[in-house]
């Protein structure tokens, strides 16, 4: 299944004219089963957006997938099968809704901004997202935070995986398109975090990662 796939069901819902735009983005032209999971942007559509998860949720199944829809990275379960497909549903009332909630995860605004795959909508709207310049600290602090809030071991798991995705498959895009950071930093934390988490049982590991 690929994004022209996924732009039938979503055009099928009754009420999508509510919402401003529909997109998804990351992992273009990689077939959606593939992929760690599929971030789903929806703008607008508040009043309808509980009926559009449900409607597309079901759709999914009828097709033969298991989907499961998460709200935040740390609530993500982990993929299970290619058949078990991972939907993150990022959604936002407006795009100030979008710079307030993600304002921690900076390259993820650019990231919508400038890769989104538009199902439904007018991609003029992401051009409403105003210029941002990415240093250092706005790549490691994000993922410093969330260390910092995981309470049990699923959490601590969730963390490692996007860590290893993060090192595996957006490191060395964001390494292209970052030209101007010095990414030796990030590569260590990543490296060293991941050794840790094979290394040591979970709570050891968590905390010499959060010294």
């Amino acid at each position: 299944m690929n994004e022209k796939d996924f732009e039938y069901i979503v055009k099928d819902f009754p009420h999508i004219e509510n919402y401003k735009l529909i997109g998804i983005f990351g992992g273009l032209n990689q077939p959606l089963e593939e992929r760690g999971d599929i971030d789903l942007i929806t703008i607008g559509g508040n009043t309808v957006h509980k009926n559009f998860l449900i409607f597309l949720k079901n759709k999914l199944i009828e097709l033969g997938f298991k989907p499961s829809i998460f709200q935040t990275t740390k609530q993500q379960t982990l993929k299970k099968n290619k058949k078990h497909i991972l939907i993150h549903d990022l959604h936002y009332s407006s795009i100030q809704d979008l710079l307030k909630k993600e304002q921690d995860w900076k390259t993820v605004i650019i990231g919508i901004k400038k890769e989104t795959y538009v199902l439904y909508g007018n991609r003029d709207l992401l051009n409403k997202i105003p210029p941002i310049n990415i240093e250092i600290k706005d790549i490691i602090f994000p993922f410093k935070k969330w260390s910092k809030e995981i309470k049990n071991k699923k959490g601590f798991d969730i963390f490692i995986t996007h860590l290893e995705h993060y090192y595996k498959r957006i490191l060395p895009k964001h390494t292209g398109v970052y030209s101007n950071i010095d990414f030796t930093k990030v590569k260590l934390f990543l490296k060293e975090s991941i050794k840790m988490s094979k290394k040591y049982k979970w709570k050891i590991a968590l905390n010499k990662i959060n010294k």
